[in-house]
Order: C-alpha cells, then sequence, then structure tokens
C-alpha cells in the first residue's frame, strides 16, 4: 500500500490512484464530505472485493462520483427538462441524485433497484483524482457498513493497508470527526424523494427542488 499526503504529493498520488483502479485494485481516497473507498464500478472482481471489504450485499447498490455531466447520457434514461434544469444548477455539490438507470448498469450498481445513484463532487481533491481517471469511480464511506466511526487516512491504513493499494491523505478532512454524509435524492419524472439528509439539509432540499419537481 502507498500513502500519498495531499497536496503535496497530488500529481504522483492522484496517477498512482488511477494506475491502481486500472488494475482493478482498490483505493481510499477524500471527498467533500467523508473519506470514501473507490474501486471501477464495471469491473465485477473489484467490486466483490469492495463488497467483502465493506462487509455489505450488493442489493444496497453504490454511489457513483462522476468526472462531468457528460457521463449522465451514459449512466442513467433522458433526463427531463426539470431534471436537467436541476441537476445543471446544483452541481457540483454534496448531493446524491438517484436517477432512473440505463438497462446496461450491472445489479451490483444499482442494487437491482433500477436506478443509479450519481454525484459530480466539488471537492478540488475528488477533482484531481477524476481527471487522471477520467471514469466513473466507486463512492462508499471508508469504514465498515453499518459502523457510526467515521475514519480519517491513519485509521483506514491501519485496519484495511493490506486491502488498498492506495491511500490518498487530504488536508481538508483530518480532524473532522463529525462531517456529514451527502445528502441522498431520488428522482424520478417530476417526482422526488429524499433518502438521506446529510450535507444539505431537508429543509435546503426542499426550498431547491419545490422550483423543480412535485415532492413524493
Amino acid at each position: 500500500m502507498a500513502l500519498f499526503h495531499l497536496p503535496e504529493e497530488a500529481a504522483a498520488g492522484y496517477a498512482a490512484a488511477a494506475q491502481a483502479l486500472q488494475r482493478g485494485e482498490m483505493i481510499a481516497y477524500p471527498t467533500e464530505t467523508l473519506y470514501g473507498l473507490g474501486v471501477d464500478p464495471f469491473n465485477p472482481q473489484a467490486m466483490d472485493a469492495l463488497f467483502q471489504l465493506k462487509q455489505r450485499t450488493p442489493e444496497k447498490g453504490v454511489i457513483l462520483l462522476i468526472p462531468s455531466l457528460e457521463w449522465l447520457t451514459q449512466l442513467c434514461l433522458p433526463l427531463s427538462a426539470a431534471t436537467d434544469s436541476l441537476v445543471r444548477s446544483i452541481w457540483p455539490a454534496p448531493l446524491t441524485l438517484v436517477l432512473p438507470a440505463q438497462s446496461h448498469l450491472d445489479s451490483c450498481i444499482t442494487g437491482g433497484s433500477g436506478f443509479v445513484a450519481l454525484r459530480l463532487s466539488p471537492s478540488h481533491e475528488v477533482a484531481g483524482l477524476m481527471a487522471q481517471w477520467q471514469r466513473p469511480l466507486v463512492s462508499t464511506s471508508a469504514n465498515p457498513s453499518g459502523a457510526q466511526l467515521q475514519w480519517g487516512a491513519e485509521e483506514i491504513q491501519s485496519q484495511w493497508g493490506d486491502q488498498l493499494a492506495v491511500v490518498l491523505k487530504g488536508e481538508v478532512l483530518e480532524g473532522q470527526e463529525n462531517s456529514l454524509p451527502s445528502t441522498v435524492v431520488k428522482i424520478e419524472g417530476r417526482r422526488w424523494q429524499l433518502l438521506r439528509e446529510g450535507a444539505i439539509s431537508s429543509a435546503q432540499i426542499e426550498s431547491i427542488m419545490i422550483k423543480k419537481a412535485d415532492p413524493v
């Protein structure tokens, strides 16, 4: 396992992380909210390894970070004009949108739900990684499934270092033990549903969404 400190070792760290993902290996990296575990979502072996490490089943699906809005057409069904306007007005933000998925996506990504969870992250550290990787990346919290304690880079390295190829230690998240995860909103047509309150409050979501869609 290789540990890289950001931003001092950003260039080498992002390159090493992208190479590890290409080989089907797992990385840990900082997002705008929590440390995440990342693998190539289109590599079945890598996805299996992630689920085993997290002690969770594929039925829950995963969140994908995307490098740009252009990936929407490859991952989800065509958006309505209202949803497209909403996405472009909100992202990048700590907001995960659950949208109707393209049929070719594996059930380990969608959880068999027919929906895919996507986020365009506002983190400059994620942006640096994406500039090297240039593909969707799994984002799931870097701690065991169901655990409330949030791990920093040292805890991740200590607990899972032998199963990770690269750990990127970010300057923003260190010491922030009470960071909230991304808020998750499901959108289907003009209807929306708050699935998880997080970094963006339910009141904020309602004020944004009420202008664009109808609540469930």
